[in-house]
């Protein structure tokens, strides 16, 4: 298949999941949405686990978003960088839990995608991994303390950032006392007050 039908693919079950939902997610939908055969997906991504698996490390903006974040933080002031991260994460996890909860629904389709991680395709590990080596990184600069723990503190920043997108998609974004941009700083700057050397 070559790469713009795949790609057609991946914005399809994206734009699928955000316009109709989970419940409208099936191969067949896709396929009308991208345009191609249905037997297209199954060939390229084997079933609904390695479409949504595709999906998650490859169809979202918001995942490519957050590694240039994390390939930018070097050349930022740490606070900034932080910051920045912190927003990256929790637009990724906006728009990658609803596709998450379609994973977690089926038991199946939660065995395939882990296997699928065993293998050595990216997952939603990913963030926690970008943000870790990013701290990890800083440390040996000696911009923060060698004390703390790289993959705790990166746990620490985008469980924050997972849950502020879990309430936002649960009870609305107009029922939280702040927006994203006052979160991912306040988010940054607890995680940074247990960094600072």
């Amino acid at each position: 298949m070559a790469p713009a039908t795949r790609e057609r693919i991946l914005a399809a079950a994206v734009r699928v999941l955000q316009q109709r939902g989970a419940a409208h997610l099936t191969t067949r939908e896709v396929a009308r949405v991208a345009g191609c055969a249905e037997g297209s997906i199954f060939k390229n991504f084997r079933d609904k686990a390695g479409l949504l698996g595709a999906v998650l490390c490859e169809g979202l903006p918001e995942l490519e978003a957050l590694r240039r974040s994390a390939a930018e933080a070097p050349i930022r002031p740490v606070r900034e960088a932080l910051v920045a991260l912190a927003r990256a994460a929790i637009d990724f996890y906006a728009a990658s839990l609803p596709i998450t909860a379609v994973l977690l629904t089926d038991p199946t389709l939660v065995a395939r995608h882990r296997e699928a991680i065993r293998a050595g395709a990216p997952g939603p590990q990913q963030a926690h991994l970008e943000v870790a080596e990013y701290l990890r990184a800083e440390q040996e600069r000696g911009r923060l303390s060698p004390a703390a723990d790289p993959r705790a503190t990166a746990l620490l920043l985008c469980g924050a950032a997972q849950h502020r997108a879990l309430l936002e998609l649960v009870a609305g974004p107009s029922v939280l006392p702040d927006d994203r941009d006052a979160a991912a700083t306040a988010i940054a700057d607890t995680v940074l007050s247990g960094l600072a050397r």
